[in-house]
């Protein structure tokens, strides 16, 4: 979902002014953005070990990974309002 910058603001040196419309880029690892190339948010190696492999129990370990869901849906105010719908829905359905 598109946000609008409420004031001129200077980002990585790009100058975003003030209206401006910004689609955020969840794709990329948005916690760290000085790193260089940007590493992909759902295939980032330190955080995800063996990240193409289908593996459910790594999120039911006593210190599991890092949810995907908790950004793939959203953040900030215009977070998906039906996020809680759609995972009991998915989980009634299984």
């Amino acid at each position: 979902i598109p946000h609008r910058s409420t004031k001129d603001m200077i980002y990585n040196n790009y100058f975003i002014p003030k209206g401006s419309i910004i689609l955020p880029r969840v794709w990329y690892h948005i916690f760290h953005p000085s790193q260089n190339p940007p590493v992909e948010l759902t295939h980032d190696p330190t955080i995800y070990h063996s990240a193409m492999t289908f593996k459910p129990k790594r999120f039911t370990q006593t210190e599991p990974e890092r949810d995907p869901c908790q950004f793939m849906l959203g953040f900030g105010r215009r977070i998906c309002a039906g996020r809680h719908l759609a995972d009991v829905s998915i989980f009634l359905a299984l």
